[in-house]
C-alpha cells in the first residue's frame, strides 16, 4: 500500500504557474531583449539553475547562476506572499490522506524559502514533513533526485510512494523507480495533458469529491 505522498507544488496544490510560465520572458523582455517565443514552454521542464544558465547561454545575462536565480526568486516572492492562492478542494485532499496516515512531502522546483512563504500563507505548511530543497539538488524534474530525495527523507520505499503532477516530466523519469504518478490538470500546461494521461497511473482534472474518491481507491489497491 502507499505510504507517502509527494506533491509538486506549482500548478498542481496552487494556482502559481500562470505567473511562472511568463517569468522567464519577463526577465528577458526587462533587459530590452526580444525572447524566443517558445520559451514559456522550455523553461516549464528546467530547474532554475538550469533556466539562469539557459538565459546566460542564449541572451548573454553576465549574472552569475546564483544572481540570475535571485532575479527570479524576487520577482515570484510579491506572488506568492499576495496572490497565488490554492487550488479548490486541495484542503480536504490533504485532511483524508491525513486520515490514512499517509506521510506528507513537497517536491518543488521552487526555492524553498518561497515555497514556505506560500504554505504558510495559505495555512498548509504543517501538514507536510518534508519539504525538498530545489537550490541544494541542481538536477531538474527530467530526472528522479528530487522525489527519491523525499522518500528517503520519510524513509519509505519509492514503489510505496505516489507523486502528484501537473506536468509530464517528473511523471516520466520516476516510473523506472518504482514510483505511483498521479497527473493533475492544470490549465497552463493545456498542450501537454496527453503526455501526461499517457504516462500517468492516475489522471484527475481537479480536487472534487469524485477525484479525492479515486485517488483514495488508488491508493488501497497499491
Amino acid at each position: 500500500m502507499i505510504r507517502c505522498a509527494i506533491f509538486d507544488m506549482d500548478g498542481t496544490i496552487v494556482d502559481s504557474m500562470k505567473y511562472w510560465f511568463r517569468a522567464a520572458s519577463d526577465v528577458v523582455l526587462s533587459f530590452g531583449m526580444t525572447p524566443e517565443e517558445d520559451l514559456p514552454i522550455k523553461s516549464m521542464s528546467m530547474s532554475l539553475s538550469e533556466l539562469a544558465t539557459y538565459l546566460k547561454d542564449n541572451y548573454g545575462f553576465k549574472y552569475s547562476i546564483e544572481e540570475m536565480c535571485n532575479l527570479f526568486d524576487k520577482a515570484m516572492e510579491k506572488r506568492y506572499s499576495n496572490e497565488v492562492e490554492l487550488k479548490p478542494n486541495v484542503i480536504n485532499l490533504l485532511n483524508k490522506l491525513k486520515e490514512m496516515n499517509i506521510k506528507l512531502a513537497v517536491a518543488s522546483s521552487t526555492s524553498r524559502y518561497l515555497v514556505e512563504i506560500c504554505l504558510k500563507r495559505l495555512k498548509i505548511y504543517d501538514y507536510f514533513e518534508y519539504i525538498a530543497d530545489a537550490r541544494k539538488i541542481v538536477k531538474s524534474k527530467q530526472y528522479p533526485d528530487i522525489y527519491m530525495s523525499c522518500s528517503d527523507y520519510l524513509n519509505v520505499k519509492y514503489d510505496e510512494s505516489m507523486i502528484l503532477e501537473d506536468l509530464p516530466y517528473g511523471i516520466i523519469c520516476t516510473k523506472p523507480k518504482g514510483f505511483k504518478t498521479i497527473g493533475v490538470y492544470d490549465k497552463m500546461s493545456e498542450k501537454l495533458q496527453l503526455a501526461i494521461k499517457n504516462n500517468a497511473d492516475l489522471y484527475i482534472t481537479d480536487f472534487s469529491d469524485d477525484s479525492i474518491e479515486k485517488i483514495v481507491e488508488f491508493i488501497k489497491n497499491n
